[in-house]
């Protein structure tokens, strides 16, 4: 009678009543190796860092395609590695200064 009542046949309600209770919440306190040194909640992030960082990949990408190589690989340097002007300038062999105004220039432009 459920089952019609449902539309349904009465093997679903039998799979569905064996199913009831099933889903109960795991405890983020749960260890998750041997030694009970980490718990569920550990892994967890702490903020949506991660989140955002994806999100700005996203809306850069199509940006940053436009660059040449050697913009992107200067941004990179800056803002991935959090290297200095200075060695950015050793690195691809120009200025602290020519790096300074390059890098104004690209995030001017990235911004237009």
């Amino acid at each position: 009678e459920l089952a019609e009542e449902l539309d349904v046949t009465p093997h679903e309600v039998a799979d569905a009543g064996s199913a009831y209770g099933s889903f109960s919440p795991t405890s983020l306190d749960q260890p998750v190796n041997a030694d009970g040194a980490s718990h569920l909640s550990d892994l967890l992030p702490d903020d949506d860092t991660d989140a955002h960082a994806s999100e700005a990949r996203l809306l850069l990408a199509p940006a940053l395609r436009k660059l040449s190589d050697r913009d992107r690989r200067i941004l990179y340097l800056r803002y991935c590695e959090d290297r200095t002007q200075q060695e950015i300038g050793d690195d691809i062999g120009v200025t602290q200064m020519q790096v300074s105004r390059t890098l104004t220039r690209i995030l001017r432009d990235l911004r237009t």
